[in-house]
């Protein structure tokens, strides 16, 4: 009897030792099914992200196409002006800018030149006929020149 109240002390020290560890295993099993459940979780909550935000992408993705459109209507408009501006930039050039270059080159540079002769001949002129000694002189000179007209358009 006393061999079998041993070996049931024995088997009692197993049975203790295996139900501690039956028990820190059934802590370590709560711990992890108390994590993965928390992981199914943030799971389910990044699964509902990523279907709302897949949403938005796929409508970004209209709003990108019909925008490029836009763009590209936007494109054509530009040149069409720019062809536009570079026509009438020319025809400024041509029949504005031109014109007055014309009469400058043609009339005014003529009559500056001969204004500035005449200007110097009055400014070394005091007299016009002859002055007496100690008298001061001065001689003024009038220029009469055509009428300016306006230009027909």
């Amino acid at each position: 009897m006393n061999s079998g109240v041993s070996k049931l002390s024995s088997g009692a020290k197993t049975l203790d030792s295996g139900l501690g560890q039956l028990d820190s295993g059934s802590k370590q099993l709560k711990d992890g099914t108390a994590t993965i459940y928390s992981s199914l979780v943030e799971l389910a909550q990044g699964t509902t992200t990523l279907s709302s935000g897949s949403a938005e992408l796929f409508s970004g993705i209209g709003q990108l196409k019909d925008g490029g459109s836009q763009l590209s209507d936007g494109v054509k408009k530009l040149e069409s002006g720019a062809k536009t501006l570079k026509d009438g930039m020319a025809k400024y050039k041509d029949e504005g800018i031109g014109k007055l270059l014309d009469i400058y080159n043609n009339d005014l540079k003529g009559l500056i030149d001969r204004l500035d002769a005449l200007k110097t001949a009055a400014e070394d002129s005091t007299t016009f006929s002859g002055a007496a000694d100690g008298v001061e002189s001065s001689v003024k000179y009038i220029y009469e020149t055509a009428a300016i007209e306006k230009a027909d358009e």
